[in-house]
């Protein structure tokens, strides 16, 4: 296993607390063994930063431990994630560690990474940890915190030009989140603008 570059964990090191940017938030960092581990209090998962030759893998715990479930709950979890799979793309889904935990993974090629392309994963790894803590239904206990992400990423979204369909697009396509879920969460942070009557944020 490589070390990651001086650049890369500088992008981590060096940002705000009230950062609208995920890649910009100051992430605590702590290493064990080539494996970096990065937290935010703004950010309700564990994110780990691995490397090898050819690539750098981010990948999100999310605490559920499934080897101390009963049979037929874990093989439900374990179909759920199968098709979460087969569904979104970029992030895949595994289990790792002694306990099986759930984590989410993204492979990014080492050659074209930069700081927007690692900021996009951490958008579309959040997003598609949204979809499977819904399909999972586990929303009362991770919910609140990765929607208030979503929802400034939407916003950055449209502050950079993107249209709604665009943003739309993004959600559905990069992390799979269901088509009328995606324009209910588009509405909710934008307003949905019918009669020129903007709807309040989900956040105001």
């Amino acid at each position: 296993m490589r070390t990651l570059t001086p650049e890369i964990l500088k992008w981590f090191s060096e940002g705000e607390e009230d950062a609208k940017r995920l890649i910009n938030l100051k992430w605590e960092i702590k290493e064990a063994n080539g494996v970096y581990y990065l937290s935010n209090e703004k950010v309700p998962f564990a994110l780990l930063l691995s490397s090898d030759d050819g690539t750098v893998q981010l990948m999100a715990d999310t605490g559920i431990e499934t080897a101390v479930l009963e049979l037929r709950e874990r093989l439900s979890i374990y179909r759920t994630l199968l098709i979460i799979n087969r569904r979104v793309d970029l992030v895949k889904f595994m289990l790792d560690g002694l306990n099986e935990n759930v984590f989410a993974r993204v492979d990014l090629e080492k050659t074209t990474l930069t700081k927007d392309i690692m900021d996009e994963a951490l958008n579309v790894l959040l997003s598609a940890l949204y979809y499977a803590i819904k399909a999972l239904k586990m929303e009362e206990q991770f919910s609140a915190m990765i929607l208030e992400r979503i929802a400034m990423m939407i916003e950055d979204m449209e502050k950079e030009g993107k249209s709604r369909d665009e943003i739309k697009t993004y959600l559905v396509t990069k992390a799979g989140i269901d088509d009328a879920e995606a324009g209910k969460l588009i509405d909710e942070v934008l307003g949905a603008k019918n009669g020129g009557k903007e709807s309040e944020s989900m956040y105001r």
